[in-house]
């Protein structure tokens, strides 16, 4: 794997946001993320073959509208279901993962993407995440987004 593997996961999914979603993403230091008073979405995806691990992937609650209204391309109008939101954060999840590996490894290594799954993630475990090593922090339109990248061993 690429010793500079942050700075190429920021940038693929700065990338994947801005070309799949129309958001665009501001890098936040890890000190300068405050406390958030929200609940969140976690969706994570495991990937095997040469090398294992998952992405994971924490959004607030309040940012999913936006994520579905970009990414399936609905109108604002229409009646948002929590599946349809967990559905597009699986696609962005699926997206980001698919750029990902390609970049971080050799072009011949072949690697399976699991279905993603999606799960409720509390502000205790949020701010967990955020401590860990292999967790990159930005915002989209103001609202904090965790992803971590961990490889198996």
């Amino acid at each position: 794997m690429r010793a500079d593997w942050q700075e190429i996961v920021k940038k693929i999914c700065f990338d994947v946001l801005e070309q799949l979603a129309f958001m665009f993403c501001e890098e936040l230091e890890k000190k300068d993320v405050c406390n958030p008073d929200e609940d969140f979405l976690k969706a994570t995806m495991v990937f095997s073959g040469h090398h294992g691990g998952a992405l994971d992937i924490i959004v607030p609650r309040q940012l999913t509208p936006a994520l579905v209204y970009n990414i399936l391309g609905m109108d604002e109008d229409d009646i948002i279901e929590s599946d349809i939101a967990e559905d597009a954060l699986k696609e962005l999840l699926n997206t980001l993962c698919g750029r990902m590996l390609p970049a971080l490894f050799t072009d011949v290594e072949t690697f399976d993407l699991h279905p993603p799954e999606i799960s409720s993630f509390t502000k205790q475990q949020w701010l967990e995440m955020l401590h860990r090593e292999n967790t990159i922090a930005f915002a989209i339109e103001d609202s904090p987004v965790l992803l971590n990248v961990h490889f198996d061993e």
